[in-house]
């Protein structure tokens, strides 16, 4: 950075490329997959998608109603 007389300065910027590890960092961001084990995997009974089901839309219900008596 250097100041001249007339009150300016001028300032340097080096550009730099990315260096290699950024560069692989951001393509496992851009590629990422999701980690799937074994033993976090649970299949879902049809019982449990209709209750999760029922669940979603008794809390809609619930959300709507407290929303009107707020008005």
């Amino acid at each position: 950075m250097v100041q001249d007389k007339h009150q300016q300065v001028d300032i340097e910027v080096v550009a730099e490329l990315p260096d290699d590890h950024y560069m692989e960092a951001l393509e496992n961001l851009r590629t990422r997959k999701p980690l799937l084990n074994a033993s976090t995997v649970r299949l879902i009974s049809d019982a449990e998608k209709e209750q999760q089901a029922r669940d979603y839309h008794a809390n809609i219900r619930t959300n709507v109603s407290n929303d009107q008596v707020c008005w």
